[in-house]
């Protein structure tokens, strides 16, 4: 039986560079889905990820995730991260390792226990043609593929994503689209995007940040371009 979980980000706050990025964000996921994270470019998306991920460490504020009986701070708890899957936007690999090796690698470090799962990633990510080729010579579409299969390992309850079809042709992200669907039966994913459309297409809850605030947190709405278009018009 999947164990029930909670992550709690609450009052986060977080500057870059003395700008404030973020300010004060609070929000709670308790069930398996999408979220879209919605918002322009250098809002503050990727730097919300990367905080839930536990990559950096909020300056005020905490982001807590419940398993079962126990809880993590995400930031502070290693243990956190074996419930915690993370894509980033931009991918930072050993350009020499090939697929299979990077995949290797990667169940090695995440699930040493499912090292033989290798070869069902390659078939459910479409990965053969690529196999035994050296990452620094794979299109960007492969590329994003394994980055967004390496993040899934596991099947993490909570499952961060940093603009997975960003760059990719209409059949790319169709395709990412419907494997993300998938795997939102079983885990919380959350997604950030600048792109409209897929937050319809994914049936998801919406995050909206505004100015470095959270300034919706709900359903998607229906006429979901032109309400966007509302919330950003004083920006």
């Amino acid at each position: 039986m999947s164990l029930p979980f909670t992550l709690d980000v609450e009052r986060v706050y977080q500057s870059l560079q003395d700008k404030d990025v973020l300010k004060g964000i609070t929000f709670s996921r308790s069930h398996p889905g999408v979220t879209v994270l919605l918002g322009e470019n250098g809002v503050g998306k990727s730097v919300l990820l990367r905080a839930i991920a536990g990559i950096s460490l909020p300056q005020y504020g905490q982001i807590t995730l419940r398993v079962g009986v126990h809880q993590y701070n995400t930031a502070l708890d290693t243990q956190a991260r074996t419930y915690i899957g993370y894509q980033s936007e931009y991918l930072a690999y050993w350009p020499d390792y090939t697929v299979w090796e990077m995949l290797q690698f990667a169940l090695a470090v995440k699930k040493p226990q499912e090292e033989t799962h290798a070869q069902k990633i390659i078939e459910q990510f479409r990965l053969q043609e690529v196999v035994n080729v050296p990452l620094r010579r794979l299109s960007f579409g492969y590329q994003r593929r394994l980055s967004v299969a390496i993040s899934m390992i596991g099947n993490p309850k909570i499952l961060l994503l940093d603009e997975p079809t960003n760059g990719l042709d209409p059949a790319e992200t169709e395709f990412f689209l419907e494997h993300i669907q998938k795997t939102a039966q079983t885990s919380c994913i959350i997604l950030a995007s600048h792109r409209l459309e897929e937050a319809h297409t994914l049936q998801a809850e919406v995050l909206l940040l505004k100015q470095g605030q959270l300034c919706y947190d709900g359903p998607c709405p229906n006429q979901l371009k032109e309400w966007y278009h509302e919330q950003h018009m004083d920006s």
